[in-house]
Formats: C-alpha cells, sequence, structure tokens
C-alpha cells in the first residue's frame, strides 16, 4: 500500500480498500447464500463505509482530550488488517458462491432424478394395473375352462354308465337268442328224428308191400 493510499488526513478510506468493499457488494447481484451465511462479511463492508466517520470521530475526541492522532504508521496497519478481511471476505462469497452454484446444480439434478422416478413409478402403476387385468382375465378364463371340464366330466360318466348299461342289455339279449337258437335247435333235431322214424318205418312197409 503506497502513501498516498493510506493518507488519512482527511478521515477517508484507501482506494483499493473501497474497490475491494464495491466487490464484496457486487455479491448482492449474484447468486450468493443467503444472508445468514455473509454475517461476517457485511459485518466487514459496513466496518470500511463506517471507516471514515469512525477516523473522524476519533481525531476530535482526541484533540479534545489533548492527546496525539494515531499516527501514519498505525493507521496503514490498520488499513493493511482491513484489506486482509476485505480479501478474506471476497474470498468466503466466492466459496459460498461456488458452494450455492454447486448446490443449485445439485438441485436441479435431483429435480430431475425424481421426475425420472416419478415417470418411472407411472409406468410401473400402469404396467401393474394391465397385470391385473391380464390376470383377472386369465382367471375368468381358467374357472370357464373348470366349468367346461367339469361338464365334460359329466358327459364321459353318462356316457361310460350307457355303454355298461348297452353292454349288459347286449350280453342279455345274445344270451336270451343263445337260448332260443339251442331250443329251435333241439325243436329241429326231434323233428329230424321223428321224420327219420317215419321214414324208415315207411321203407319198412314199402318192402312188405313189395314182398
Amino acid at each position: 500500500i503506497s502513501d498516498d493510499e493510506a493518507s488519512v488526513g482527511n478521515g477517508k478510506v484507501s482506494e483499493s480498500v473501497l474497490c475491494q468493499a464495491g466487490s464484496l457488494a457486487s455479491y448482492d447481484e449474484m447468486d450468493s447464500p443467503g444472508p445468514s451465511d455473509l454475517v461476517v462479511n457485511e459485518r466487514n463492508v459496513k466496518e470500511l463505509r463506517d471507516f471514515p466517520h469512525k477516523q473522524h470521530r476519533m481525531n476530535s475526541r482526541w484533540k479534545s482530550s489533548g492527546r496525539r492522532s494515531p499516527t501514519k504508521e498505525s493507521l496503514m496497519e490498520r488499513n493493511k488488517t482491513l484489506v486482509k478481511e476485505v480479501r478474506f471476505a471476497d474470498q468466503t462469497c466466492v466459496e459460498l458462491a461456488e458452494k450455492n452454484k454447486y448446490h443449485k446444480n445439485e438441485a436441479a439434478r435431483l429435480k430431475k432424478d425424481l421426475a425420472s422416478a416419478n415417470r418411472e413409478i407411472n409406468n410401473l402403476r400402469s404396467s401393474h394395473e394391465n397385470t391385473l387385468q391380464e390376470n383377472a382375465k386369465l382367471k375368468a378364463m381358467i374357472e370357464m375352462f373348470q366349468g367346461q371340464k367339469n361338464e365334460m366330466e359329466n358327459q364321459v360318466k353318462s356316457c361310460r354308465t350307457h355303454i355298461a348299461a348297452t353292454e349288459e342289455n347286449h350280453r342279455i339279449s345274445i344270451k336270451k337268442l343263445e337260448e332260443t337258437y339251442h331250443s329251435h335247435l333241439q325243436n329241429s333235431e326231434k323233428q329230424v328224428n321223428s321224420l327219420n322214424d317215419l321214414l324208415r318205418q315207411s321203407s319198412s312197409e314199402n318192402t312188405s308191400l313189395r314182398a
């Protein structure tokens, strides 16, 4: 810091310090963090802005009390201290602005992820509803096929019963036919034997008549 920059005869702060304070004030127009995160920075800027008035009051008190004003070296040291504080506040603002930017990017990314997750949830919900509908249709078809199966099983049982009854009737009919056939055969044999006897008798009578 030059001697001209450290001059405080008229109660003014150096131009470099005010430039640093102006750079801090410009952060109000950027995407900086909230006021609660910049309490130290605002305090430093306010202290710099109020420095000329404080210096003037201090000089007045020193003059009224008969004490000597602060030396040029002490004021330069104070100026250097204020510059360091401003630079530290400036660096803090930059870091906080970077953090704010990072958090904004993270918030945007998380918002996109949330929207994507919501879309996926909606797709899964639609797929689940479609699956439920398909399951209901399949259940109705299974019940229908089960009813058809039971009906066909009943028809098969009825057919088996009918076939068994028909076979029994056929066996009875065949047995009756066999009995009738044997009876007619026996009667036919008897008639044949009777005719044979009559034939033999007739032959013997013919022989007698010839003799």
